[in-house]
């Protein structure tokens, strides 16, 4: 295929999933707090996007939030290529679910704002250790749904209470998509084991490494 036809089929693509995936784009406000703040992009069609392609990532074609960190860069967005990354997960995500780190609480907001998900949830239960992301974003999402709960704290210690089982575990402390999280992963795997029912503890990026979508 050509560029004359691939370049225009990409971008309808592209404008076509930005539409599609809408409902489940964030409304956190912009701000700054700390070395983090969050703040609106506009994509299009250019050589970055089609880099993007390129590598099975397309971000969608229109504008979208980040959350970015004055040393670390981006670190979470809500463009389709994420969207993308917990859309698999997400009927799994039911009941009294568990959620490690918030970013900019695309699965909170899913979760409790989307009518496929909302109605199978009891309570969404978050743990951020940054209070300078709380303070950008837990407030508005304490505010939007008393079903969500927000502590501050380390995941890899922070220890639930004895009589809580959660349903379902949403692991997401990772910038990037990369190997090297796996033993990460396996970590937070084994020190919420007792505290999920049935194994059913989800990792950002895990599919990803292991060749999937």
């Amino acid at each position: 295929m050509d560029s004359s036809t691939y370049i225009p089929m990409m971008e309808r693509k592209g404008r076509a999933d930005y539409k599609y995936y809408e409902k489940y784009r964030v409304s956190v406000p912009t701000g700054k707090s700390g070395p983090w703040s969050i703040e609106k992009f506009t994509t299009q069609m250019d050589i970055a996007y089609l880099r993007h392609c390129r590598d099975g990532r397309p971000p969608g074609i229109g504008t979208f939030t980040k959350l970015l960190h004055e040393d670390r860069g981006i670190v979470m967005s809500d463009t389709v290529a994420e969207m993308i990354d917990v859309i698999h997960f997400l009927s799994a995500l039911k009941g009294h679910v568990l959620v490690t780190g918030l970013g900019l609480g695309m699965v909170p907001h899913i979760l409790t704002k989307t009518k496929e998900y909302s109605k199978d949830v009891k309570s969404v239960t978050v743990i951020e250790k940054d209070r300078h992301i709380i303070k950008l974003v837990g407030k508005f999402y304490r505010d939007s749904d008393p079903r969500i709960k927000i502590i501050c704290a380390d995941a890899f210690t922070w220890q639930p209470p004895r009589s809580m089982k959660y349903d379902a575990a949403w692991h997401d402390i990772w910038d990037c998509i990369d190997d090297d999280n796996r033993s990460e992963m396996t970590r937070m795997r084994r020190h919420f084991q007792r505290s999920v029912k049935g194994g059913k503890q989800f990792c950002w990026g895990e599919r990803k490494q292991r060749g999937g979508w």
